[in-house]
């Protein structure tokens, strides 16, 4: 029973020492994600260019968690005018700490309330 539990051990310490990658989507709402340092996060919401509406990251703390690269903003039906798509953004975990990070969908030049929010809470380890 031990060297079964040791064999099964040795797995995880090989892999504590990579950075993982993990997505998130609408139904992640609200959650509380725990990460380490150089783990990445992309996230998927539903979104329309077309509208001007689009998906903006409004509130984290930058020594725990960083935005990766520009968001990208994909139609599902390319054909249909107004059709809608899907937003794509990742983020990487910088630092130890914990902060909230939210997005809002919202046109930027409107001064409107947000459609739509989305956040999770960060909680980053070494």
């Amino acid at each position: 029973m031990i060297r079964v539990f040791a064999l099964l051990a040795l797995p995880a310490v090989t892999v504590a020492g990579c950075s993982a990658s993990r997505s998130l989507g609408p139904e992640d709402d609200g959650t509380r994600v725990a990460l380490r340092s150089g783990d990445e996060i992309e996230i998927t919401l539903a979104g329309n260019a077309t509208t001007g509406f689009s998906w903006e990251l409004v509130e984290f703390d930058p020594a725990v968690i960083t935005a990766r690269g520009e968001s990208v903003c994909e139609e599902v039906d390319a054909d249909l005018v107004g059709g809608g798509g899907e937003w794509t953004g990742t983020l990487a975990a910088q630092g130890s700490g914990e902060c909230e990070v939210r997005f809002v969908y919202h046109r930027t030049w409107e001064d409107e309330p947000p459609e739509e929010t989305f956040s999770f809470f960060a909680s980053v380890s070494q």
